[in-house]
């Protein structure tokens, strides 16, 4: 996602807040989706998708530069994998008994 959004601005909450709605037009536009998982998967991938939000938010918070806030998530993710490969993870196991 960073790689494909860059930030527009200087600011960091502006940047923030252009990730905040990406995030939100995919997950509305992927919202039918939920029709063809369990609700157990649906839940995981909400999970998921708060959990990203949330670290974008702390992360947001210690840097007041888009370019900074931006190295910032990439150095985070770079410690730890990003919530979403639990969520993709759980899709695929699913998608393997199902078919």
């Amino acid at each position: 996602m960073l790689v494909r959004i860059k930030p527009i601005g200087d600011s960091s909450e502006a940047y923030l807040q252009l990730l905040l709605a990406s995030i939100e037009q995919e997950f509305q536009h992927n919202m039918v989706q939920q029709l063809y998982i369990s609700d157990e998967c649906w839940n995981v991938v909400i999970a998921s998708k708060a959990a990203v939000i949330n670290k974008l938010k702390l992360v947001s918070t210690s840097s007041t530069l888009a370019n900074e806030f931006r190295e910032e998530i990439f150095l985070e993710y770079a410690k730890k994998a990003p919530q979403t490969d639990t969520a993709i993870a759980f899709l695929k196991n699913e998608v393997k008994r199902i078919i």
